[in-house]
């Protein structure tokens, strides 16, 4: 059994409440992933792995013993099952409308599509996401953006 919702909602968090392109922090992206193992291996336990809903196809099909077409980007994230850790993980990604996001264990990266706005924000000692970093640390911004060009290709989309 597998539960996943779609995304989250802000209720006041950073002063907004709703789904807001721009406010990619937590109450908003991270969702419930619930898998359930029917050996009841690590029943009731969480993992840190960044985990993402495009690991969900893999995963299934490893667990219901189907060889997959290995063409998704996602992972089996069943190994977690067995206490081991999959596929090696720095990031999670993801975007909504014309805003993207990276998340690592240290820096949480939010930006425009365009490029013309960017946010950083030190996990270590902001956990709440409240102080953006990005006029002190421009060459963590460009570096942080360049991880996420390395999955998404040069050039993100700009809908209008």
């Amino acid at each position: 059994m597998v539960l996943v919702s779609d995304h989250g909602y802000l209720l006041g968090e950073h002063g907004w409440t709703g789904k807001i392109a721009s406010i990619l922090h937590p109450p908003l992206i991270h969702v419930p992933l619930v898998l359930v193992d029917p050996q009841r291996r690590r029943a009731g336990g969480a993992s840190a792995y960044f985990a993402q809903t495009h690991d969900l196809a893999p995963t299934i099909l490893a667990m219901t013993g189907v060889s997959g077409s290995g063409s998704t980007d996602g992972v089996d994230i069943s190994p977690l099952l067995r206490g081991r850790r999959p596929t090696e993980r720095r990031f999670a990604y993801g975007g909504y409308a014309n805003w993207h996001y990276l998340r690592g264990d240290r820096w949480a990266y939010v930006a425009a599509n365009s490029g013309d706005v960017r946010r950083v924000y030190d996990l270590r000692s902001d956990p709440g996401e409240s102080r953006d970093l990005a006029r002190e640390r421009p060459g963590l911004l460009d570096e942080l953006g360049e991880r996420v060009r390395e999955r998404t290709g040069p050039r993100l989309p700009v809908y209008r």
